[in-house]
């Protein structure tokens, strides 16, 4: 007997279709998830390595036409750097009797939810990549990807007590990162730190009265404000809403971040699965096993203690 299927969830499974809907679901809510390059990881464990220049070579001269011994330094070993694979999933169910229904402004109910999941597993993603704690995984225990706030240790500012993000605490970061080999092009940030930065002076955006470089006039309209200093241009990103970057003081509130070096390594792609009956609904699940490459730490840097 031949089968032909006609269901909705089989149609939005197509995996070739997934990821696209996915990275273009929430591009400015879930910066991260929509705009890092992606890779593919064939194992839990996900490695890179890194590198960095040797140190300055102070006596780097020479006299011309004098004799040379060559005397040959062992290179510097690169380092292996590593993040888990963490699987997540969102489960979606629909009622045979709702998808019979004739809803207002859609037409598959289970589609609906199925889409909106998606919008919640991108949210998700882009919680872990900045707040997860690593966890190896084990029998019975899941492994966790270890995120941004807890990768990043080089380059931090942090003081005893809350306090605004100000342009001089700005500043020293920047500096920090700076020296440390870092190139960010982005501030990611709780909307504290939002409004902080509308406070620092218009210098350090070169424009009037305001911080940020604002898109010219009969340029895109929908664009990132950028943020000028001394050691470059970063776009600005507001976490609308603080789901990913923590409203705990204490927590870290905003990122320096060299996008360049960051990546979503998938082990498994997002994926919708239809799941077999259990009774009178339509059951599915989206799934996805990825993790997060920071590149390495040193080129980024976090703030601390911005108040709420």
């Amino acid at each position: 007997m031949a089968y032909q299927s006609t269901e909705p969830y089989n149609v939005v499974g197509n995996r070739e279709d997934l990821t696209d809907i996915l990275v273009n679901i929430t591009p400015k809510e879930t910066y991260l998830v929509s705009n890092t390059r992606r890779t593919k990881a064939t194992n839990m464990k996900h490695e890179w390595l890194s590198d960095t220049l040797p140190a300055i070579a102070t006596t780097n001269y020479k006299v011309p036409g004098a004799m040379i011994t060559a005397s040959f330094a062992s290179a510097a070993v690169r380092t292996r750097l590593s993040n888990y694979c963490q699987l997540m999933d969102k489960l979606v169910a629909t009622a045979d009797s709702t998808q019979a229904h004739d809803p207002a402004g859609l037409a598959n109910e289970h589609e609906y939810q199925i889409a909106k999941q998606m919008q919640a597993l991108a949210r998700d993603m882009e919680y872990f990549y900045v707040q997860g704690s690593s966890a190896t995984g084990a029998s019975g225990v899941a492994a966790q990807m270890r995120g941004l706030a807890e990768a990043i240790t080089t380059n931090t500012n942090t003081a005893s007590a809350a306090r605004a993000y100000s342009y001089s605490v700005h500043q020293s970061l920047a500096e920090t990162v700076a020296n440390a080999g870092g190139r960010p092009d982005v501030l990611y940030m709780k909307t504290a730190a939002a409004i902080d930065i509308t406070q620092h002076p218009t210098s350090a955006g070169g424009g009037t009265g305001a911080v940020v470089i604002s898109v010219p006039a009969g340029g895109i309209t929908d664009a990132y404000d950028m943020y000028r200093d001394m050691f470059g241009v970063k776009k600005l990103v507001v976490n609308i809403g603080n789901f990913a970057v923590s409203t705990a003081t204490a927590a870290v509130g905003l990122l320096h971040l060299q996008t360049d070096l960051l990546a979503q390594a998938f082990l498994q792609e997002v994926e919708v699965v239809p799941i077999a009956r259990l009774g009178h609904a339509i059951n599915s699940m989206i799934k996805v096993e990825v993790t997060f490459e920071y590149g390495i730490e040193s080129a980024h840097g976090e703030c601390l203690q911005i108040a709420n």
